[in-house]
């Protein structure tokens, strides 16, 4: 289906007032049947079509031109055009079906609409994929010039002007032209007046809609699928009426809509406006135990928490901002899911609260059971907001390594909020903690594009807007109450220019990375975040992969030789030198004190020699490593990403 355009005009028509009651009557449908095929051909995971005009009770000559303006636009940009018909189909005394218009009369055909008139646009204009679609009574009556093959009314005048219609609907066969029609030649056209749709349109549109007409296998719908569906559907409970086709073949190869998930081929929100939408929502919905997350309008990841982080996203891969389909097609249940998703998700339906089973196969935890809860969160224009979505756990196959890695991936992440809250106070206000971030800083020099990653509350990222006008940062941070932290302070910056230097992404290092093009940036900042990571090769060799040649890293971390005791009896003793010790931060100072001695396993994990080995395994040249900065307590290196030996280093212009 690929970039192929599609544009449509349907046309509805419920009243005639020209016509005495008895004669024809006003419909209920005709109008629910193009506003309802309006939403679906406009879907972007169903028809994609991108111009769709609706009619609604026209006079014939707004008809006639609509559709010939219609299929004029699909001649020129080479697009499908689809021209939808519902409404009072009438005979006339030769048997030729006259589509009726608003103003249409009894006994006077030249104000209807006729399957020749638009031959007759086909003939002049030749657009070569075109699709007609009948919902009327007689409706078959309209393929019968297709098949007199130069018969004709002998009468004179009227007798040519038969036999040229006929000719130019013979030469248009094999030609990307079809008809579908709702009925044969005599039969009646009915509506389904519960579900407010004409049955024809109401069989086209769970066809589209519910991805019913869909052939196993197959990515997209053809006007041939469509057709079968509808015809196989009416022949078992709606046998009063027989569906036909014209141009059976071309319908073959005229694809009418995609099978895709809702909104999987649409544009994601992107990272910072997604973060900001929902900074408010999030944190009663986010902050739970079980695994949850929040997807955009069109069903695009745009957050989720610490469980679902480490039970599904990092071991699949996953990124914020790709569809939800990139989760759901891992499951093990996925054809399930995929079925379900295609009834109870369309165009014109969409639910409040969805439930689900969900089995995922997990190489650390094997089968993992979710009853997944999915909820709309509406905005104050009354529309979707994003959803919420939690996976409660029914059942693991390898429970207690489960719970156990549970327990430890929230208790480091409470850690890090509880942090957060004195981080600035305590930490930050330190001089040796500002003589790291300066040297840092500077050994990193002026990129142009430089990674924060594991940014805090933003102290290396405000040092780097300030050491350069040019440096444009991606900064990254998974934690909620550190990144809370780092957003107010990016709210308060009065000057807008340092602002749009800065992108900020809650996720996990990798996970985020991953999303980056290789050779991407100039630099990379590491503050105290490698000893806290659980896959540090893994980071390290992500940062070499977005790295440009030439591009450096450099990181402070601790390690084995690290003493917590020390690095905090030299805090609370510039602060009682300076006159800051008080009940206040003494409070402060001994939580900061007990996070760290919580993450002391974590902390004291590395050697240096292994912090070496990290940075060399990916394929860095280490250009420094001086242990002995801030009170002894952390290594900073810089590392650089060599030149390929092919590569030519780029020339400096003085």
């Amino acid at each position: 289906m690929g970039d192929a355009k599609r544009i449509a005009v349907l046309i509805g028509n419920s009243v005639y007032p020209e016509f005495p009651k008895d004669e024809l009557d006003s419909l209920s449908t005709p109008l629910n049947d193009i506003d309802a095929l309006k939403k679906t051909l406009e879907d972007p995971s169903r028809g994609n079509f991108k111009s769709v005009t609706c009619l609604a009770d026209k006079d014939a000559l707004s008809v006639q031109d609509a559709i010939e303006e219609t299929i004029i636009e699909a001649a020129k940009t080479d697009s499908l055009a689809l021209i939808f018909y519902s409404g009072h189909g009438i005979l006339d005394p030769t048997n030729r079906l006259h589509l009726v218009t608003h103003d249409s009369k009894p006994g006077r055909y030249t104000s209807t609409l006729t399957l020749s008139r638009i031959a007759e646009y086909v003939n002049v204009h030749s657009p070569q994929k075109l699709v007609v679609l009948l919902d009327c009574c007689y409706s078959g009556a309209g393929l019968r010039d297709f098949e007199l093959k130069g018969s004709g009314i002998a009468t004179g005048r009227r007798f040519e002007i038969d036999r040229t219609v006929t000719q130019t609907f013979g030469s248009l066969e094999g030609k990307g032209i079809v008809i579908v029609t709702a009925t044969n030649s005599i039969q009646q056209a009915k509506a389904n007046k519960k579900c407010g749709f004409g049955i024809f349109t109401r069989h086209v549109l769970d066809g589209l809609d519910r991805l019913s007409a869909k052939r196993r296998n197959k990515k997209d719908i053809t006007v041939r699928d469509l057709y079968d569906y509808v015809h196989r559907k009416m022949s078992t409970e709606n046998p009063d009426q027989s569906p036909m086709i014209w141009g059976r073949e071309a319908g073959n190869s005229l694809v009418i809509a995609e099978a895709l998930f809702m909104g999987q081929n649409q544009p994601a929100v992107s990272p910072k406006t997604g973060w900001f939408m929902l900074r408010e929502e999030r944190k009663p919905i986010l902050d739970l135990v079980g695994p949850s997350y929040i997807l955009d309008p069109n069903y695009h990841f745009l957050d989720w928490n610490t469980s679902f982080e480490y039970i599904v996203a990092h071991p699949l891969g996953l990124k914020r901002g790709e569809h939800v389909a990139t989760f759901l097609e891992k499951l093990q249940n996925y054809d399930d899911v995929q079925k379900r998703s295609n009834v109870t998700f369309r165009p014109n339906f969409v639910p409040s609260v969805d439930i689900e089973i969900l089995e995922l196969e997990s190489k650390s935890f094997g089968l993992i059971v979710f009853d997944k809860i999915a909820t709309q969160i509406i905005g104050q224009n009354g529309r979707v907001k994003a959803w919420c979505v939690h996976l409660n756990i029914s059942s693991v196959q390898r429970k207690r390594q489960f719970w156990c890695q549970m327990e430890q991936n929230l208790r480091t992440d409470v850690n890090w909020s509880a942090y957060a809250t004195q981080y600035d106070r305590v930490i930050g206000a330190f001089s040796e903690y500002k003589n790291l971030v300066s040297t840092l800083v500077t050994k990193i020099g002026k990129p142009e594009k430089c990674l924060d990653l594991g940014a805090g509350t933003g102290t290396v990222l405000f040092s780097l807007l300030a050491a350069s006008e040019r440096t444009h940062i991606l900064a990254v941070e998974k934690n909620e109450a550190m990144l809370d932290c780092l957003l107010r302070k990016l709210d308060d910056l009065k000057e807008i220019s340092l602002k749009k230097r800065v992108l900020v992404e809650k996720g996990d290092i990798t996970t985020c990375l991953r999303r980056e093009n290789d050779n991407s940036f100039d630099g990379c900042v590491m503050l105290n975040v490698l000893f806290a990571l659980d896959y540090p090769q893994e980071v390290v060799g992500q940062v070499f992969r977005v790295l440009r040649p030439g591009g450096s890293l450099v990181l402070s971390t601790s390690h084995v030789g690290t003493d917590i005791n020390r690095l905090f009896s030299a805090i609370q003793r510039e602060l009682q030198e300076t006159g800051r010790w008080n009940v206040q931060t003494e409070r402060a100072w001994r939580d900061a004190q007990d996070r760290n001695f919580e993450m002391r396993r974590l902390i004291n994990r590395d050697t240096l020699s292994e912090i070496k080995s990290y940075l060399t395994t990916a394929g860095f040249a280490i250009e420094e490593f001086e242990p002995g900065h801030y009170v002894g307590c952390v290594v900073v290196v810089k590392a650089v990403k060599p030149y390929d030996s092919t590569q030519p280093r780029p020339t400096l212009v003085r």
